[in-house]
């Protein structure tokens, strides 16, 4: 009996990156020299890959790419308790994003991300690459002075952080409603 070394994930997307169709299980198979009980373990490489966001099968079970150029483009989904999701342009599924990832960017603001693992849950968590365009550019919101620092407390809830000003409020007073 010889010995098996399964296709690593890199070797797997290179099959699936220089094909010029996407490929089923079997095609994958074939171009790794994957035989017999070795593609039962292909197929647990191939679900995994999959939980992790990095291959889609297609309803006729052809493997593609997430994307073809690594990146996920979409719109962010802000949830009220500070992480959010990246919804995809293509309809895949949604992207987790961190509290500490949502710190770069406000709801409904167009970006790049990337798959970096799964959360607790097992959803596929990305990583923000760069901020496309903002949704936002003017926040409402209640004029706050913590410090000697003021700050706009947004009200839409979806606007998980408050938004420091570079400078004085002007004639706008503490627990007034601005516009920044």
């Amino acid at each position: 009996m010889s010995q098996y070394t399964i296709p690593s994930r890199e070797e797997i997307l290179g099959t699936l990156r220089t094909s010029t169709d996407a490929l089923n299980a079997e095609a994958i198979a074939a171009a790794l020299n994957v035989h017999g009980d070795e593609f039962e373990v292909l197929m647990r490489r191939l679900n995994a890959m999959e939980r992790d966001g990095q291959i889609k099968p297609d309803d006729e079970g052809l493997y593609h790419l997430s994307s073809s150029t690594g990146f996920i483009d979409g719109r962010v989904s802000s949830h009220r308790e500070g992480f959010g999701f990246l919804v995809p342009d293509d309809g895949g599924d949604d992207l987790f994003l961190s509290e500490k990832e949502m710190q770069k960017v406000l709801h409904g603001d167009r970006v790049k991300a990337r798959i970096i693992g799964t959360d607790r849950r097992g959803r596929p968590e990305g990583t923000i690459v760069e901020v496309v365009s903002r949704a936002n550019t003017h926040v409402i919101g209640r004029l706050l002075n913590e410090n000697g620092v003021w700050l706009v407390a947004p009200e839409d809830q979806r606007i998980g952080q408050d938004i420091a000003l570079s400078g004085s409020p002007g004639h706008a007073k503490t627990g007034q409603v601005v516009s920044v």
